[in-house]
């Protein structure tokens, strides 16, 4: 767990030592463009598994999760729609002229928002299973990969777009690795 904490800041001198501030402040600008529509995603997943997973039977409760993720899955598609019929309307107002620079990223914010999802229902079904050690190993897992890709971009290419895709393809990864777990 303390790994997990310590890797993106020993990372840190290495990215930023590779990108100019403008990159650092698009690849944030990048995050908060997800951010309000994955905490629409989630709305409260971890809170439903964790309240009612020991009121639910055993044989329901595969049902549960099942129902949590497409849930999740067509509330992000929904929530995508506006993004993708007025995303310059929409990033516009909020970045200005900062959007220029993130829209080829566009559909990459849009796959984020799904591949998010299963993470939340993972993080809280291991939680209620007694799966932290699994929860853990995944964590470490995802950070690790992270962190290298991360690094290993932005010392190659010095490119915030290439430094986002890399850090999009490895939450794409580790979501479908929890999706399949």
């Amino acid at each position: 767990y303390l790994i997990v904490k310590l890797l993106p800041i020993i990372a840190a001198p290495l990215i930023t030592s590779s990108l100019s501030m403008d990159d650092i402040g698009y690849i944030a600008l990048f995050e908060l463009c997800i951010a309000p529509v994955y905490i629409i995603c989630n709305f409260g997943v971890s809170t439903i598994i964790k309240s009612k997973w020991h009121q639910i039977k055993y044989d329901e409760k595969n049902g549960l999760v099942s129902f949590l993720f497409i849930t999740c899955t067509l509330l992000s598609i929904i929530a995508i729609v506006p993004i993708i019929f007025f995303p310059n309307q929409i990033y516009y107002t909020i970045l200005g002229n900062r959007w220029d620079a993130l829209k080829p990223l566009l559909p990459l914010m849009q796959l984020s928002i799904v591949f998010i999802i299963p993470k939340e229902i993972f993080n809280s079904w291991s939680i209620v299973e007694n799966k932290i050690s699994l929860n853990n190993k995944i964590n470490l897992f995802s950070a690790g990969l992270n962190t290298t890709g991360i690094i290993l971009v932005a010392l190659f290419t010095k490119n915030y777009i290439h430094v986002i895709t890399a850090y999009f393809v490895c939450r794409m990864f580790v979501g479908l690795l929890q999706s399949a777990i």
